[in-house]
Order: structure tokens, then sequence, then C-alpha cells
């Protein structure tokens, strides 16, 4: 068995969903530092060393990185709400653009470090189906253009970075975020009825598996600049919400199709969504599990 060599590992966001499955999943291999907002009372994971940080802070986010002096950075914490996005453009600049520009200036002072940002489907506006790489982002909303406005930070920057994106994001173990497998067995639970739109595509992936990408990812001996990672399965909203509330042995009668339109969000979103993993899946060997292959969804 190959030795894997012990990195300093500086994961942002932790207490999120992508953020706290890698703190779980890098934390065996890696000497792992988790950071999260001041206002979180603690990490909903154990993990080697959790900081507390105002990312948005320039001068805390420079003392942060000289102390630990990470050797790789992956970039999760984000201004996630697509809808908060598009109501309160602050909101989306200072989640999504000034943390990402604080972490690059505060990594001048580590050298060798690189960083791992990681974005989203959201910056296409997806007309045609899931993007590759190659492809060029035209996003739609303001979600979509401040994470646009991220990866150009990342890619102009004076240190060594990679892109990462990923879509459609739910947890298969209880998570205290709220996700998609939770709003689906809250409503369902209740006897409500779940709406979910038979127009709106995207290549759901759950959180975890993704983690475990990364242990084999950081394993490389280059990594690439730009790579998208997402499962293989292309649902709608409605399909996809379908198969987790029948692995939830919930009543799938209860899950209303709609038209994406009828739903009245603030922000519009690509309907089309998604990302083609081709180049993940040569670079690794394999595939993401759809929602069928993962082990029991659990609430």
């Amino acid at each position: 068995m190959a030795v894997v060599e012990r990195m300093r590992v500086l994961i942002t966001g932790a207490a999120g969903r992508l953020g706290s499955e890698l703190v779980k999943y890098l934390g065996s291999e890696h000497q792992v530092t988790a950071t999260f907002r001041p206002s979180q009372r603690q990490l909903p994971v154990s993990c080697g060393v959790a900081v507390r940080v105002d990312l948005g802070d320039a001068p805390a986010v420079s003392e942060m990185l000289t102390r630990h002096l990470p050797e790789v950075i992956i970039h999760c914490a984000a201004a996630t709400s697509v809808d908060r996005c598009q109501l309160d453009r602050e909101y989306a600049r200072v989640g999504n653009v000034l943390t990402t520009h604080n972490l690059l200036q505060g990594m001048q002072e580590v050298h060798g470090a690189r960083l791992i940002y990681i974005s989203t489907d959201y910056v296409f506006s997806s007309a045609e189906g899931a993007p590759a790489e190659e492809d060029t982002p035209n996003p739609i909303n303001i979600y979509g253009e401040s994470k646009l406005a991220a990866e150009r930070l990342v890619q102009e920057a004076c240190v060594t970075g990679s892109i990462f994106r990923v879509c459609a994001l739910y947890t298969a173990a209880a998570h205290p975020k709220s996700d998609p497998v939770l709003a689906i067995y809250a409503t369902l639970t209740n006897g409500q009825k779940y709406k979910a739109a038979v127009d709106l595509y995207s290549n759901p992936t759950e959180a975890s598996d993704i983690a475990r990408a990364f242990t084999g990812l950081l394993r490389l001996k280059e990594l690439p600049q730009l790579l998208h990672i997402a499962a293989p399965e292309y649902l709608s909203r409605y399909d996809s919400a379908v198969k987790i509330a029948a692995r939830l042995g919930l009543d799938t009668s209860l899950i209303e199709p709609v038209e994406f339109a009828s739903l009245k969000l603030p922000a519009p979103r690509p309907l089309k969504a998604g990302l083609d993993s081709s180049r993940f899946e040569r670079l690794l060997g394999y595939k993401l599990k759809q929602i069928d292959q993962l082990p029991a969804l659990t609430r």
C-alpha cells in the first residue's frame, strides 16, 4: 500500500455541508485545520484544530495563515443562499468574493501553499445541458456572478490555485444544516406536499462521496487547475426528490411536480444546470455514486 504524504490542510467553511465531510475524511490522512464563523458555537465534527475566524477580516485571515502554515487550503466557505444573493449583493460579495480575496492576499506570506477553490455549476447558463471545463461561463444570477468573480481572482493571483466546481449537493447522513434531504424529510413526515421542479435539471451529488474523492485527489502529484466533480446521474429536481423520498422510506406521492416558474423564487436558475465530470472520472478512474447506489439515507 502506498504511503500517503501527510500534509497540513486548512478547510474553510468546515461547519458546512461539504466542509464538514472533508474534515472527517481528510483528517485520517492529513493534519487538518478547520475554520468556522465566530457566530457558530462549535463544529459538527471533530478535527485536529478548529479555528473561529471571520474570513471577511483580512488581518485575521493573514494571521491565521501565518500561524498554521497550510500546504493546501480548501476554500468551501461561501454565501450559498442563491435567493439571498439575488436580494442582497453585499452578502454575495462578502461571502464569495471578499473572503477569497483575503485568502489569496494572506497566501502571499505562506510560500508554496495551494488554494483549492470550491465553485459551482451556477457560473454557467447551461442552456444546452451539463457543461465541461472548457465551456465558457455565463451566469444568470447574482450567486453565479459572485462565484465566477472569485474564480477569476484565483486564476489571476500569483499563487498556485485550482478551481473545483460541484453541484446540487446533498448529504446522506444527518447534518445540522438544511439540505434537500432534510427539507424533503421534514415536509413529508408532516404529511405535507413537497413541490419539486420537473424542468430544473442537475447532477445530485452526495457530499461525503466528494470528500472521499478528495482523499484520492490530494494524492496526485499535480492537481488540475479546473475540474468538475459531480455524479453522472442527470435528473430533474422532481425525479431526484422522488428517489430521495423512496430511500428515506417516505410516501413519494407527496412529491408534487411543478414548473420552476411557479415557485416564484427571487433568483433565476439555469434550467439545464449540472456538470460534465468526464475529466474527473478519467483522472481518478471511477464515477461518483448515484442516489440509488448510496447507503441508506438517514435523518
